[in-house]
């Protein structure tokens, strides 16, 4: 019994309820909440879920099917053709049963009820045949940029063919399929496979090759109509996700420099679907081997080969733990690849020689190559610092077989991970790789390395080259932050909209950092190449940095390339950068060599000390590069203090007392006498490794000679050793350890 008081009129009045009456309410309440969310959760996990989409409508701008996002079972994304009219355009969904209410009322049969414009949230219920509300869902509509085109592919995975699903798990499978593009007017055949080698690992979003033809038998080549223009018809295309890169135009901004000198690849902007689901933004292009020669063959200079293409090595070019390889792409002529490789390797010693001649043919390495290509390539991997220049993803091809015919370089390729790029394991710091001022090639270095265009950056002739190439497209330089903000502006919406996609977060991006910042940054501070980079949080700081960064490098190419750029020794570093002090002036010695190793004679640098440069402290020295070099570098090392060792060592129990002999010499600087040592750290420890469970004591003072330790465990073994240390301008700096005695 529930007995409930009130009062009235100073009564009491008792008003008893039956508990069973309450009950059966409540249950018959929470049946009603149960099959409710039971019927609502069904949506994300029932086999048979109701799934809602948008049909094909080409007049409305949509050439294929476009499926609805479910983030959960109250809201779903529309992703769109930037050019589609939303007007004429309706939710459909596989189970007829249901219907659509809008807030107002008005009840939708599959395929008729309407969707919000860009941006626009709109709410539905949904009615089962009976009339009863089941769930609520809003639908939120995003569109792409109304300039770029939309690319719609539907896979045929019938009889057991691969799905797009089981292409993104493994890019050694192909699917086929039926594709239309906005820009097109005509349905297309197609193949689809896989591409790349780190982006592949490095980034959800995939690349692909595409194969198009106009016939179900794959018989007869298609050929899309915005290539019309160009020289060289082809079929086959690759779909470059730019996964790695955030702003999405890194790739498209040099290859538009590129193709205004003619070696780069024409791209085009388009938003891809498969199969109805938004893949987001993409760029379209002639797959690399468009620019292959009909009666030449075409090479790759790379760290990897496909195993399908015949490959080979180049004597001495060590790039990647020797790995880089010349991959034969394409072959049209009469040459073998024993042929091929003999003529590669004759280029490379002319290349590598210093005086440019093959010592076996007699032939100079300019009549090898075409020097105004190369020089292109050249300025292109230099002015992105696009660390590829190593050995990755630079072609070339050669048009016969005649002594005549040379070696061009091109088509420039592969950009995503430039324009603000590091590698920590070169010679130059990070921070000036990440700046826009600088050279690049005549100062990178990666140790045991030989490189390709190092080695063409040595010869006077090349140099005075890339000089004068640059002097000739010194406007299309010029304009590259400009072209940034177009591209920019073209493909805004669709950024956005692939990003609603794919966030901007380590789970779509894994282990890239390109253009990467988590907080407000400043090279070349107080300088005229000033750059000043902010956080990147949404696409539009990537997109800003990028401009930062075209901007100053395009600035120091107009002030510096006029001057011409000077060759640069491989690398300089100290044969040690600890030494230990001896009481004497120490002068510290260092290599200057080659990329092929070879040492640079002492004529061509100079070797600038500062005044106190062999007392114990930190110094620098400037390594300056004279004659046919240019270009200096800072060499850090230390002068540490002289060690010393253990004479004995007296155990008594859980104490012990450390014996050796003080360290009383000095030095003089700028006429005072300063004491060599500052004191004395001992070192013990139940291992003769020392490792973490190993203690130290200070023991201050040069004239001491004894240090006391207690709190040891007895009858167990320890062992001791000695250091000395001296105190620089408030830092410390060590000998090495002694040896260590055990007691």
């Amino acid at each position: 019994m529930i007995t409930v008081v009130s009062g009235m009129n100073n009564m009491k009045q008792r008003i008893t309820v039956n508990v069973l009456t309450v009950r059966v309410v409540i249950i018959a309440f929470l049946a009603v909440l149960l099959c409710f969310f039971s019927t609502s959760v069904s949506f994300g996990v029932n086999k048979n879920q109701m799934k809602f989409y948008v049909d094909e409508n080409k007049d409305a701008g949509v050439n294929g099917t476009v499926n609805v996002e479910l983030l959960s079972d109250s809201m779903g994304n529309i992703y769109l053709p930037g050019n589609a009219d939303v007007s004429k355009l309706f939710l459909s969904w596989n189970d007829k049963n249901y219907t659509l209410k809008s807030p107002d009322g008005t009840r939708y049969e599959s395929g008729s009820a309407p969707i919000g414009n860009a941006g626009q949230k709109i709410t539905y219920s949904v009615l089962d045949s009976g009339e009863t509300i089941i769930n609520k869902i809003t639908f939120t509509t995003f569109c792409g940029s109304k300039s770029v085109p939309a690319l719609f592919i539907k896979v045929n995975s019938s009889n057991g063919k691969p799905t797009m699903e089981e292409v993104n798990d493994s890019k050694d499978k192909s699917v086929v399929g039926e594709g239309s593009i906005s820009s097109e007017s005509v349905n297309a055949y197609v193949t689809v496979k896989g591409r790349g080698n780190s982006s592949w690992t490095r980034s959800k979003r995939k690349s692909y090759n595409v194969k198009l033809f106009a016939d179900n038998q794959q018989n007869q080549k298609y050929k899309l109509k915005w290539l019309e223009n160009q020289e060289k018809k082809t079929n086959k295309y690759s779909l470059i996700s730019n996964g790695i890169d955030r702003s999405l135009m890194r790739n498209k901004v040099c290859q538009n420099l590129a193709c205004d000198m003619g070696i780069g690849m024409p791209m085009k902007y388009v938003d891809l679907w498969v199969d109805g689901t938004y893949y987001g933004n993409y760029l379209l292009t002639p797959k690399t081997d468009y620019t292959a020669p009909p009666k030449g063959y075409m090479l790759e200079l790379d760290n990897y080969a496909d195993p399908d293409d015949p490959h080979f090595k180049l004597k001495n070019l060590k790039v990647k733990n020797n790995t880089t390889l010349i991959t034969i792409k394409e072959n049209s002529s009469d040459a073998t690849s024993a042929d091929i490789e003999t003529y590669m390797n004759d280029v490379w010693d002319a290349i590598r020689a210093d005086d440019g001649y093959n010592k076996k043919t007699g032939k100079y390495y300019g009549d090898y190559i075409d020097m105004d290509s190369w020089a292109k390539l050249y300025l292109m991997l230099e002015y992105n610092k696009n660390f590829d220049m190593h050995g990755g993803s630079n072609f070339m091809y050669r048009n016969g077989m005649d002594s005549s015919d040379k070696l061009y370089a091109g088509p420039f390729w592969d950009a995503d991970a430039s324009l603000r790029y590091a590698r920590a394991n070169t010679t130059i710091s990070v921070p000036k790789q990440l700046s826009a001022a600088g050279w690049y090639i005549e100062n990178l270095n990666r140790p045991g390395c030989d490189c390709w265009f190092k080695m063409l950056g040595k010869h006077k002739d090349f140099r005075e080259r890339v000089q004068a190439v640059y002097e000739a497209n010194k406007q299309a330089f010029d304009e590259v932050p400009m072209h940034v903000d177009s591209f920019k502006n073209e493909i805004r919406d669709s950024a956005a909209m692939t990003y609603q996609k794919w966030p901007l977060n380590e789970d779509t991006f894994k282990n890239s950092n390109v253009g990467l910042l988590t907080k407000n940054t400043v090279y070349e501070k107080g300088t005229k190449y000033e750059q000043k980079y902010c956080k990147t949080v949404i696409w539009n700081d990537y997109a800003k940095n990028l401009k930062e960064y075209t901007r100053v490098r395009s600035k120091f190419f107009a002030d510096n390339m006029p001057k011409g750029i000077q060759h640069v020794p491989a690398y300089a570093k100290l044969r040690s950068t600890r030494i230990k002090y001896t009481g004497k002036t120490i002068r510290p010695s260092i290599n200057v060599v080659e990329w092929d190793d070879a040492t640079v004679e002492k004529r061509n640098y100079r070797v600038t000390v500062p005044n106190n440069y062999g007392s114990i402290g930190k110094h620098k020295l400037k390594v300056e590069f004279l004659g046919t070099y240019s270009g200096e570098r800072i060499l850090t090392y230390q002068i540490v203090p002289k060690n010393c060792k253990i004479n004995k060592v007296k155990r008594k129990k859980k104490k012990a007392v450390v014996f050796w002999k003080s360290d009383k010499t000095y030095y003089k600087i700028s006429k005072k006498k300063r004491r060599h040592v500052s004191g004395y750290q001992i070192q013990y420890g139940t291992r003769k490794r020392f490792g973490k469970e190993a203690k130290t004591i200070t023991v201050k003072g040069y004239k001491r000679k004894t240090g006391n330790i207690t709190r040891l465990k007895s009858g167990k073994k320890y062992y001791f050793r000695i250091r000395t240390y001296a105190v620089r301008d408030g830092k410390r700096y060590y000998s090495s350890w002694s040896s260590c005695r055990r007691r």
